[in-house]
């Protein structure tokens, strides 16, 4: 007979690694393609080709993102039985397990302020006129985006070790 707890943890891993796949997999579509059109087309119409794209699929990726946190905040939850004693205690923080879950926290906040700041200046590049401006904010952007992806997959290579740790 399977065990309900077992299947929940099943559960909640499959959907926090589709989550994240999701988040990344959108990184890499418009980071990649932007950087190819921009070769191919020229700066301005990779821009608003990538816009599109990015407008299109924004609320996707954003979703997943928070998803891809919440379920990683649950699967630690159920690698250690739900015992908050554990999670707050200092026996926690010393373990090898705590000390990945703290990084990994930490780098998924950043790349979390990475997306709403990407976000914010995407909404405030369309209020500019001074070219030189514009193209500083997209410049910004492409770096902020290359900042999230490379992130991003450091959360992946951490949830890898994360997984052999428990």
């Amino acid at each position: 007979m399977l065990d309900f707890f077992f299947i929940w943890k099943v559960l909640i891993l499959w959907i926090h690694v589709i989550t994240a796949s999701i988040w990344l997999g959108g990184l890499i579509l418009t980071t990649i393609i932007n950087r190819q059109l921009r070769k191919k087309i020229g700066s301005d119409e990779a821009y608003k080709i990538v816009r599109s794209i990015g407008i299109a699929f924004q609320r996707q990726m954003r979703d997943s993102l928070y998803l891809a946190i919440v379920t990683g905040i649950l699967n630690v939850l159920n690698d250690t039985y739900y015992n908050f004693n554990f999670i707050f205690s200092m026996n926690f923080l010393y373990s090898s397990f705590g000390q990945m879950v703290l990084i990994k926290s930490i780098v998924a906040i950043l790349v979390l302020a990475f997306a709403i700041y990407h976000t914010n200046i995407a909404r405030s590049i369309p209020n500019f006129k001074d070219e030189g401006i514009v193209k500083r904010l997209r410049r910004k952007i492409s770096i902020i985006g290359w900042l999230a992806m490379i992130l991003t997959f450091i959360l992946f290579l951490i949830g890898s070790f994360l997984v052999f740790i428990v």
